[in-house]
């Protein structure tokens, strides 16, 4: 744990639904004029799965702690009772929760936003998983959000296979699922030749259930997406964990026993911006207002972002 300030921001908003869309989503040029602007990300996996503790006060808890952010991503929503209290109690404006029916638990994946989405789009795993996973529809969600001075955000949110006894177990799956990872952000970040597509920032989070050493994270590294690691930028040398043994969630039985940082937010600005590492802010709680959220630590991240080119 390294926790450092957090400056979120306020505002009254809305709630409104999307569908899925299963079409490309359309890949547009955004213009934008800033010196610079401050972005705030929560990111969560909300342990709101069928047979886990305390959902009803655990989702209270979740809402009121990330309600402040510009956006906000979240894995395994998964109880109807999540699903529609998480939606009503954060009350943004702008989400995407897609309801999937490819397996009998669906993706628990949800974006919200303070800014419009302009499109969105899902790809499930599939037949890529194992053990009861095989009945969750494991996936990756993009939701593309218009920012008024940023221009195009890409957000993507996805979850992959747990590791459970070992961290190091189902590696095999992680990777199959992180090539499909890949393949997903170029198709919809990036033009034909590779590059990222003018005014578009590509955000990428969630639950990879993956070690900082892992052939998965190398391999997303070294794919050519260009993106980076924002904690450990941030914290180059500080031990970072966002599942912990003593949170009182975790399993004691079928997890493994170290803890470990496995959820993550992966960053790629448009070109003409740069994110200022000094003044952005990351943090990663256990306990918020001393209560845990979920079996997963709690990311809070404040990015500030300037334009470096006309």
């Amino acid at each position: 744990m390294y926790p450092l300030g957090l400056l979120l921001c306020s505002g009254n908003i809305r709630t409104h639904r999307f569908a899925p869309v299963d079409t490309a989503p359309t890949r547009s040029k955004a213009v934008w004029n800033i010196e610079e602007v401050v972005l705030t990300i929560n990111d969560l996996n909300t342990y709101s799965v069928p047979t886990k503790p305390d959902i009803r006060p655990r989702t209270r808890a979740i809402a009121e702690a990330a309600k402040d952010a510009d956006i906000v991503t979240f894995q395994e929503v998964v109880t109807p009772y999540s699903r529609h209290h998480l939606q009503k109690l954060l009350d943004y404006p702008y989400m995407y929760m897609p309801r999937t029916h490819a397996r009998l638990v669906p993706s628990g994946l949800a974006t919200f936003s303070r800014y419009p989405i302009v499109d969105r789009q899902s790809h499930s795993f599939g037949s890529i998983t194992a053990r009861w996973e095989v009945l969750m529809d494991k996936s990756i969600d993009l939701t593309r959000v218009e920012h008024p001075q940023l221009g195009i955000l890409d957000i993507y949110d996805l979850h992959l296979h747990a590791g459970y006894k070992t961290w190091e177990s189902y590696s095999d799956i992680r990777q199959d699922q992180m090539r499909a990872v890949i393949d997903f952000v170029r198709a919809h970040s990036m033009d034909e030749s590779g590059r990222l597509l003018p005014g578009h920032t590509i955000i990428l989070n969630g639950d990879f259930n993956m070690l900082p050493d892992s052939p998965e994270y190398k391999m997303l590294m070294e794919a050519g997406l260009g993106v980076t690691d924002v904690y450990r930028q941030l914290h180059p040398d500080a031990p970072l964990y966002t599942y912990e043994r003593e949170n009182p969630y975790v399993c004691p039985s079928q997890c493994p026993a170290s803890s470990a940082r496995i959820d993550y937010i992966f960053i790629r600005p448009a070109e003409g911006l740069s994110i200022n590492w000094k003044r952005s802010r990351g943090r990663i709680d256990t306990l918020v207002n001393g209560q845990a959220l979920s079996d997963h630590d709690f990311l809070q991240l404040q990015l500030v972002l300037e334009k470096t080119s006309t």
